[in-house]
């Protein structure tokens, strides 16, 4: 277990199967290799990517399929190196999102989606470059900002993460 004091959430116990390697690390974070996916109840649909290695780097993230029910990774498997899901394995899909003051304009990055394999804890930021996909999707043009709808059957099955309280 990884006790990290954060700048968002104090200090976090987070067990060694719930942190997530991305021997990558993410775009513009190259050095940073080794986070956890945090979910806060009243802040569902969205969580946070904290890193394990910088307790100041957080990313806003959601599941893309939440707000754009079209959203599908067409990749290679190969693309996907050694976060390609075995016959049982999962994958958790999520997009990095940004809050600027406005929610009229808050985003979400689908052209470089993070990819978790939940049962390895292997991630990786793929780039769709020729996949029509942006690095700015605003959330207000979805036609499933609904997401309340998604409340208790979506979180029933959604992957166990590390919880914090607001």
């Amino acid at each position: 277990m990884a006790t990290i004091a954060t700048v968002r959430f104090g200090a976090l116990d987070v067990p060694e199967n719930e942190q997530v390697e991305f021997s990558r690390g993410l775009l513009g974070f190259e050095n940073l290799k080794r986070f956890v996916h945090v979910e806060i109840e009243e802040e569902f649909p969205f969580g946070w990517l904290q890193s394990l290695e910088d307790p100041k780097i957080a990313f806003v993230v959601a599941n893309p399929a939440l707000f754009f029910p079209q959203y599908r990774l067409d990749v290679d498997p190969r693309e996907l190196g050694d976060v390609r899901p075995g016959p049982d394995e999962k994958l958790l899909v999520l997009g990095i999102c940004t809050l600027p003051e406005s929610l009229h304009e808050v985003s979400m990055n689908l052209q470089g989606p993070l990819v978790i394999n939940l049962s390895s804890r292997k991630g990786k930021q793929l780039v769709l470059n020729h996949s029509g996909y942006a690095t700015a999707h605003r959330l207000t043009e979805s036609s499933s900002l609904q997401v309340a709808a998604h409340t208790q059957e979506t979180r029933s099955h959604a992957p166990r993460a590390i919880r914090a309280t607001a």
